[in-house]
């Protein structure tokens, strides 16, 4: 479990959008670890989470990308039915609120990586190491 930046990017939502934002950071040396997108009132926001955090800020700022850099819990865990139910359990009974949350698990039983953006990381941190 670590602390680490997402960046949050804001573009149309229109196809090839997604693709120039992954070749953008691709052609800067950027390596995606995880991504995900949604849609908010015909915007997409994408939600970033990179191996080279000043690069990609400056490169989403020299493009012109409409973004903001937050921190984010970064939880590696054993998978497992109740994995999510407890890690989401402890952080509700220390007062934290989860603003977004996403995660993958490569197949049954293999380590799944957790991104929560919350509002307080640092009582967040407390509660994920209890």
């Amino acid at each position: 479990m670590r602390v680490e930046s997402v960046f949050t990017v804001v573009i149309e939502d229109r196809r090839g959008m997604l693709a120039a934002l992954a070749w953008c950071l691709a052609d800067a040396g950027v390596r995606v670890k995880g991504m995900c997108q949604s849609i908010e009132a015909g915007i997409a926001v994408v939600r970033i989470l990179v191996d080279e955090v000043d690069r990609t800020r400056e490169t989403l700022r020299a493009r012109g990308y409409p973004c903001f850099e937050s921190r984010a819990l970064v939880l590696h865990e054993a998978s497992g039915p109740a994995e999510l139910a407890k890690t989401t359990d402890r952080l509700a009974m220390c007062g934290v609120n989860i603003a977004h949350a996403w995660g993958l698990s490569s197949e049954p039983g293999a380590e799944s990586i957790l991104v929560l953006q919350v509002d307080d990381i640092d009582r967040a941190m407390a509660a994920a190491q209890e």
